[in-house]
């Protein structure tokens, strides 16, 4: 049965035959009205589906002349997808959703698409308000069949990509990473004699190992590779280290070099003119002043400087 609904209110009308409400150019019926069986036990099918659906249901749907029903039916789906983390967070996901039925074969019942892709993701961006974590940036669609023992299933799958916002993971997560080991390198310009190295470098490492504790929620803990960001933190905190045992080598040799004996020649011109090469390390410049002792026995109490010109 076909219901007549109003638009508006009627408005009075000077004609003799009275007021005309306007009518629907789409009229709905209740799906109860339907007494097909095939319609009566449809039911669509999510695949991966891992919470019921609590979207509100349509009262009525569209019945054609030519046969075909119209049941727009809004779905919450809230799907499981397998997420590549390797590239976090700089990573680009694609999460698919398959519809199809699970009482019916493909002989009865055949999915299409009704909107191409385009479409599709025009609509879909336009609706999706939130700027959350993840970006929508394609939608496709590929008709499939489910070929099983019993029979083969119609079904449509629509492949969603995501990509993620990394904003927040890199003012958070990387650039303090980096700052910290900015710091630590140059803690080496600080002298010895005034500064304690091991110290200064000893809190930088408690400080990060604090801040990667703190920061650890933003991290992902799902996912079949490692991703790259946490091979990162692992290096930094590793030069770190490293950084630190080479401070306490170098004091250890600065304060105790009295009680070893002199540098073998060959390991002073391996340093001193090829090593020093390598780093860039100038060599000192020459100075055209003369020390001459007047009296060896004297030596270190009364010294005359002679500067040749």
């Amino acid at each position: 049965m076909l219901e007549r609904l109003w638009l508006t209110p009627p408005t009075p009308d000077t004609s003799p035959s009275g007021p005309k409400p306007p009518l629907l150019t789409r009229p709905g019926i209740h799906p109860d009205s339907l007494h097909t069986p095939l319609f009566k036990h449809f039911f669509l099918y999510i695949f991966f589906s891992m919470d019921e659906d609590k979207a509100p249901k349509t009262p009525y749907v569209y019945l054609y002349n030519t046969g075909h029903v119209f049941d727009d039916k809004p779905l919450r789906v809230v799907s499981s997808c397998r997420l590549v983390i390797y590239t976090f967070p700089f990573d680009i996901q694609n999460c698919s959703l398959t519809f199809g039925p699970y009482l019916h074969f493909a002989t009865d019942i055949r999915m299409i698409q009704g909107l191409t892709s385009e479409e599709i993701l025009n609509q879909s961006q336009d609706v999706l308000q939130t700027n959350g974590e993840w970006e929508l940036t394609g939608i496709s669609v590929a008709p499939s069949t489910l070929a099983l023992h019993e029979g083969s299933y119609s079904e449509i799958k629509y492949y969603i990509i995501l990509r993620r916002r990394p904003v927040l993971y890199v003012v958070n997560l990387l650039i303090p990473s980096c700052f910290l080991i900015t710091v630590d390198l140059f803690s080496f310009l600080l002298p010895l004699q005034t500064v304690d190295r091991s110290s200064f470098k000893m809190t930088l490492i408690l400080g990060y190992t604090v801040f990667l504790l703190i920061m650890n929620d933003l991290l992902p803990v799902t996912g079949e590779t490692t991703p790259l960001i946490n091979v990162f933190f692992s290096i930094s905190l590793a030069l770190m280290v490293g950084s630190l045992l080479e401070t306490v080598l170098i004091t250890n040799i600065q304060c105790g070099s009295s009680q070893y004996s002199a540098v073998p020649h060959w390991l002073s011109v391996l340093v001193l003119q090829y090593l020093a090469v390598v780093v860039f390390l100038p060599q000192k410049k020459k100075s055209n002043q003369t020390t001459v002792f007047l009296n060896p026995s004297l030596r270190g109490i009364l010294l005359l400087s002679i500067n040749i010109n």
